[in-house]
């Protein structure tokens, strides 16, 4: 997580209090994604916070006032549309007035992630190739 808060400008996948508490205690100020879980229970998991506990971990990320929350994020689950991962993400997105920002959408599925409101996109294989 030090690393992380050295060279990372923004952290798009905080999904953990105990990831908050370390990376708050490293960096005198740092943006962050809350990171959403989209998938279906007993699916794969592709990490975040459920929905039904965000409001929680939103209310207890108020602790890190070095951490400054931008929106969330999410990746769409595996088998699912990435349209309507995307839009079921914009929908949660909007029960949260207090963030401006939705990060979601890679390089193989940037454009449902932009037609659903994304703000920010994470496209490294597009810009690096794959590894």
């Amino acid at each position: 997580m030090k690393s992380i808060g050295n060279w990372a400008d923004v952290v798009h996948s905080l999904d953990d209090l105990r990831h908050a508490k370390i990376l708050g205690s490293q960096v005198s100020n740092k943006e962050v994604f809350i990171q959403v879980s989209l998938d279906a229970p007993g699916t794969e998991n592709r990490g975040g916070v459920g929905i039904a506990d965000l409001s929680d971990f939103i209310f207890q990320m108020q602790e890190f006032s070095n951490l400054n929350v931008l929106g969330l994020m999410a990746v769409a689950p595996i088998g699912q549309s990435p349209e309507l991962a995307f839009e079921r993400l914009r929908k949660v997105a909007g029960e949260y007035p207090q963030f401006s920002a939705i990060s979601a959408g890679m390089s193989g599925d940037f454009e449902a992630a932009i037609s659903q409101g994304a703000t920010h996109l994470r496209i490294g294989s597009q810009i690096l190739g794959l590894r």
